[in-house]
């Protein structure tokens, strides 16, 4: 019996495909750890301490599900209303990571997957427009200058280089009542277009024959950045 024993104790362990650890319950526990640790997350985002949100979002960032309506509604409500600038970048980081992440429909799939694509894909730019319309005035209106730059970066990787919805949310802010905002609008609009670009420079354009000098000014800064050389049409209107 002993060395039946001792028989049994040196059989290797049957190995565990690779493939069932990935599917049924093993796959299922794993969805159901995620789901739990993303509520959980959802939750400490209401916590009092900002270090404790901060870190939730960035969990939350981590655990949603590319696309989750829910988290990216709950990290745009972050971007609006946190008061802690740590905890506010962090939502928007968590944001922007919910959002930045659409894929192209392939040209194999079939007409009604293409239409669901379609559709699909037009949720998620309402979803991204939101977003920007959220970030751009949570940062710019920041008293910290290097948190108002911040807003470049994230622009950029929700909603790319010369986006509309961009230009037009930035550009509103040529004529804000605060000097060193409209100063910081139009640094973040020469920054989101590439230069020469037509949407920016109208967005700039818009803005020099306003009433107040000011706003006058800091529109001329931003075309200033964002003309391209030799821009007959910005040179008359910058000397007129």
């Amino acid at each position: 019996r002993e060395a039946e024993a001792d028989t049994v104790a040196t059989e290797p362990a049957a190995e565990m495909p690779v493939a069932s650890a990935f599917s049924g319950p093993n796959l299922g526990r794993r969805r159901s750890c995620r789901q739990a640790a993303t509520e959980a997350a959802r939750e400490l985002i209401e916590d009092v301490d900002p270090l404790v949100r901060r870190a939730a979002y960035d969990a939350l960032a981590a655990l949603a599900l590319p696309g989750d309506e829910v988290a990216a509604c709950l990290a745009e409500r972050g971007v609006r209303d946190e008061t802690d600038p740590a905890a506010r970048h962090a939502a928007a980081r968590c944001l922007v990571s919910l959002l930045a992440c659409a894929e192209p429909c392939a040209a194999s799939e079939s007409t009604d997957d293409v239409i669901a694509a379609g559709e699909g894909e037009a949720a998620r730019q309402e979803l991204r427009d939101s977003a920007v319309r959220a970030l751009v005035p949570a940062f710019l209106e920041d008293d910290d200058y290097a948190f108002r730059m911040a807003v470049v970066p994230l622009l950029l990787k929700v909603a790319g280089l010369g986006d509309a919805v961009v230009l037009a949310t930035v550009g509103s802010f040529l004529q804000h009542r605060v000097a060193s905002i409209r100063l910081a609008a139009a640094t973040v609009l020469a920054q989101v277009a590439p230069r020469g670009h037509d949407g920016a420079v109208a967005e700039a354009v818009a803005h020099v024959r306003h009433q107040e000098a000011a706003v006058r000014a800091s529109a001329l800064k931003a075309l200033s950045l964002l003309a391209a050389p030799g821009d007959a049409s910005a040179k008359a209107i910058a000397v007129a």
